[in-house]
């Protein structure tokens, strides 16, 4: 493992699986945030994640045709991605 240093804070590069929060409860759907207004995410190619910013201006088509793009473009995105991370683990 590397130490590196960001900020002066000494992080550790880990390889080690993120501990994710557990799903969504059957519970009180009142409380149940919705963010469809906001769109869909779009993987950007160095993985970072980005919004459309027009999105509540855009027509139905419009935003259909946007979802069935960014669907396919954003799986071959974290294909790629993911497939440079092998080679980078099977590299070290």
């Amino acid at each position: 493992m590397k130490d590196k240093t960001v900020n002066g804070i000494i992080e550790e590069d880990k390889k080690e699986p993120l501990m994710l929060m557990s799903g969504p409860s059957s519970g009180n759907h009142q409380s149940t945030l919705r963010f469809d207004n906001l769109g869909p995410l779009v993987v950007n190619r160095d993985g970072t994640l980005a919004r459309i910013e027009n999105w509540e201006t855009l027509t139905d088509i419009e935003k259909r045709n946007i979802e069935r793009v960014l669907v396919r473009r954003n799986r071959q995105r974290l294909e790629a991605l993911r497939s440079m991370e092998t080679q980078e683990i099977s590299q070290e």
